[in-house]
């Protein structure tokens, strides 16, 4: 098969490589979209803190953003048969230790993470995957299959801040999970929703998926607008999503006093300016969100009834003999550049 390899740092090659044989309790899936996250592109560079820490070495197939049919089952596997439509989830836990006995798989003690590390992705032609965390996407597309992590993250990202019907939502970055908490706040009930970016297409699409106030940061001083769009109390949810260090500051500021904040971007190790006395003077609580344990049969549902629109979210596709290509254009970024899809059977 053919498979993406992250062999060193800066060092991302196509390669042949044998086919994956699926264990008693797992299925082989033929790959038909795989999706780039920033996450993929900060191993290739070197910038992953696990990575970093030594904690794990290359090479890895990545892609933990996928979906494909079933092509083989293992001896023991009783939910899947060849045809399946399926996708995974990118956490996978040992389900033996405290955090997976009590529903937290995403903070395993032992975790392999699909495509990041311990456990080979799927941007290959070939992917092997436990039963126990392969769901059914029967009645969806592949491409709308392979968006059901990072919509899975949004949906996790919202029911950790305990988003209902009466909150006024910030979501502060219009990156393709940013554009699904939209989407996703909207589903839980939230009664005003304000984006922002720097980019004017990706503003463009937040209203069109549901946002009621789109803000250009580079133009627009977003303090102002929260004010008159709130009578100066703030958003009661705000959830950063860009994973830049600044927006996390913003989102302190505009928070409303007893705020939650959901951090779900990445950051560096850097720390936030006067964060305390905001977190103390406001009483605000932040939460960070990891992944999406048992968020995944939900975002399903959630996409088969059309209230999370993932299509819009893909902007390019390429085949996975222009993969550098592909990681260049993501690490690029670009006022049109969302989701990126990999596609390992087309050439």
């Amino acid at each position: 098969m053919k498979a993406v390899r992250l062999v060193d740092f800066n060092d991302l090659r196509v390669e042949d490589l044998p086919d994956p044989e699926p264990g008693p309790h797992d299925v082989l899936v033929r790959i038909e979209a795989a999706g780039i996250c920033g996450t993929d592109v900060d191993i290739l560079r070197g910038n992953h803190l696990a990575y970093q820490a030594g904690l794990w070495r290359l090479p890895i197939t990545p892609g933990h953003e996928w979906a494909g049919a079933v092509v083989q089952t293992g001896c023991e596997v009783t939910r899947f048969r060849p045809g399946d439509l399926v996708t995974g989830e990118t956490g996978l836990g040992c389900l033996r230790c405290k955090y997976c006995l009590t529903g937290h798989h995403n903070l395993c003690m032992d975790l392999v993470e699909t495509g990041i590390f311990g456990h080979d992705g799927a941007m290959r032609q070939l992917h092997v995957h436990p039963e126990v965390f392969t769901y059914s996407v029967e009645g969806l597309t592949a491409e709308q299959a392979a968006l059901i992590e990072p919509a899975s993250v949004a949906v996790h990202a919202c029911k950790r801040v305990g988003l209902s019907v009466p909150d006024h939502v910030a979501v502060l970055g219009c990156g393709p999970i940013g554009l699904l908490a939209v989407q996703a706040a909207r589903v839980f009930g939230a009664r005003y929703v304000l984006a922002t970016s720097r980019s004017a297409p990706k503003l463009a699409l937040a209203e069109e998926l549901g946002a009621d106030r789109a803000v250009n940061v580079a133009e627009e001083n977003l303090s102002a607008v929260v004010d008159e769009v709130t009578g100066g109390e703030g958003f009661e949810v705000v959830l950063e999503c860009s994973g830049s260090i600044q927006a996390l500051e913003q989102a302190l500021d505009v928070a409303s006093a007893l705020g939650r904040v959901g951090v779900v971007g990445g950051y560096d190790d850097v720390a936030l300016e006067h964060s305390v006395m905001r977190l103390v003077g406001k009483e605000l609580t932040i939460v960070g969100s990891r992944g999406s344990p048992h968020a995944y049969a939900e975002t399903i549902s959630m996409v088969r009834k059309g209230e999370l629109d993932v299509d819009r979210v893909i902007s390019h596709r390429f085949p996975l003999s222009r993969s550098l290509e592909a990681f260049e254009l993501a690490e690029r970024g670009g006022p049109d550049v969302l989701k990126i899809l990999l596609l390992p059977q087309a050439e």
